[in-house]
Order: C-alpha cells, then sequence, then structure tokens
C-alpha cells in the first residue's frame, strides 16, 4: 500500500502534536517511531490498525407512526413511531418535536435484515390533534459523525366512530338469536373508514 512519513520536527510546530490528515476511509496501519539526539532510534515500533470513517449516518424514509397511519383524531393519541436510519453500525438517534412527547428522546434501533438498515423505534409516543407534526431527527455513529433532519407528517382528521352494521348469532327465528347445535358462532360486521379498528383494546 502507499506508505505516507510524517516527522514531527517538519509536520508540527513543536507544541506535542502531529497533525495529518487522511482523504480514504478504511482500514489504515500506523506506526510511532522516535529517535533522540544522541541517535537512538525506537526498536520495533508497535503498528496499529485504524478505522477511518467520515460518512456520516443517513436518515432515510419518512416517519412511520405504526399505530394510527396518516389518521388523527379529536384527542391526544398514542403510537409507537418508527424512523430508518443507513448505517454500517448502531447509531444513537433521538428526536424532538413541539407536538409530540416522547417517553425518551433517545430511540432503540436494530437492524432485522442485515442491510444497515436501521428500524430505530419510540415507543408510546403521544401526538396532539394536529393536522400536521415536525420532528427533528438526530443520528450519530460510533466516530462522531453525526447527522440531522426535520421529517414531516400530514394528517387526516377521522373524528368518526366504527358502524356496527349486524351483531348477532347466525341462527335467528323471530328476530331472536339462538346458539347451539351447528350454529355455535356470533357474528359482528362493522364498517370503519378511518384510522382502522384498534385491535389491542377494541
Amino acid at each position: 500500500g502507499i506508505v505516507q512519513q510524517y516527522k514531527y520536527s517538519e509536520d508540527t510546530n513543536y507544541d506535542g502534536t502531529l497533525q495529518f490528515q487522511y482523504s480514504e476511509e478504511g482500514q489504515k496501519r500506523l506506526r510511532v517511531r522516535a529517535k533522540d539526539r544522541l541517535g537512538h532510534v525506537t526498536p520495533n515500533p508497535p503498528l496499529r490498525n485504524i478505522g477511518i470513517d467520515f460518512v456520516a449516518p443517513e436518515i432515510v424514509g419518512s416517519l412511520n407512526f405504526t399505530d394510527i397511519g396518516k389518521f388523527i383524531g379529536e384527542y391526544n393519541t398514542k403510537s409507537d413511531l418508527v424512523v430508518q436510519i443507513k448505517d454500517n453500525d448502531q447509531p444513537k438517534v433521538s428526536a424532538t418535536s413541539e407536538l409530540i412527547t416522547f417517553k425518551d428522546e433517545s430511540a432503540s434501533c436494530s437492524d432485522s435484515e442485515g442491510d444497515a438498515i436501521w428500524d430505530c423505534v419510540w415507543q408510546d409516543v403521544e401526538i396532539k390533534p394536529v393536522s400536521s407534526v415536525s420532528v427533528l431527527i438526530k443520528a450519530e455513529d460510533n466516530d462522531g459523525n453525526t447527522a440531522e433532519k426535520t421529517l414531516s407528517q400530514s394528517f387526516t382528521e377521522d373524528k368518526s366512530p366504527p358502524k356496527i352494521e349486524t351483531f348477532g348469532s347466525e341462527r335467528v327465528y323471530e328476530n331472536e338469536h339462538f346458539v347451539g347445535g351447528d350454529f355455535q358462532r356470533i357474528i359482528a360486521r362493522i364498517k370503519e373508514q378511518g384510522a382502522g379498528i384498534d385491535n389491542k383494546t377494541g
């Protein structure tokens, strides 16, 4: 590989610091050799492998409110929030917003597909009943490279409750509902045109 040499006497101001710059990423091998005024040189100087990373995490995709999608009601609503971050290593990700309350501003990130796309999750965030929200996302990798981006989400207002169209047993006689024999089911047909049925508590 290419060997670059830096001399303390030529490349510094004698302030105890030797500064140099790499223009490419990847693994670099560094060796330090010292020489005193009598000409003695360090024998077998140590060699170190150093990883160089200049690329900041990339905030990709959009805000994903997994429990409500793109609908909002008349009251404060809770939902998990997912944002995707692209980086080779697990990033540190945080979020802030004037219209959303976070239990913890730091996200929990996982890469289930192994493709360097991290699903960063904030659980049970509380969203105010507004037509749109903006969230400032900040991401930092293990080497201190940072990125930030404001993501916005518009909502469709849903003020209508689900409508129960039919409810009863399969067997009906003179408007009376019966269960027995081959007719064991009670069936409800519900119409919902907005955010969808709440499968957790509904």
